[in-house]
């Protein structure tokens, strides 16, 4: 409120009419109105990648639990198949590494 009572001291000094100091107040506005959009996006994405980011170490963080999972549930399945049939099914392509 400062601004606006400094802004219209120096209107009265200078003997502007009201139209012409609308005008001017209206361009304040729509300035501080565009620089508080520009802050708010410039925030937004800071916390978009903040959050990707976080993700991503979630991501990286489970990688080995998960193969490790895989790992046993796939000697678990095998434990009743003798090594001979795993050779074969791997060459026919029925089993995955």
């Amino acid at each position: 409120m400062d601004i606006l009572k400094t802004l219209l001291d120096k209107i009265k000094s200078n003997e502007i009419d009201k139209e012409s100091a609308k005008e001017i107040i209206q361009t304040l506005d729509s300035e501080i109105e565009e620089l508080k959009k520009n802050e708010e996006e410039e925030l937004r994405k800071e916390k978009d990648e903040e959050s990707k980011a976080w993700a991503e170490g979630v991501v990286k963080a489970r990688a080995k639990q998960q193969k490790r999972m895989k790992v046993r549930q796939n000697l678990k399945f095998q434990t009743g198949i003798s090594p001979a049939r795993i050779v074969r099914l791997r060459r026919l392509g029925k089993l995955d590494d």
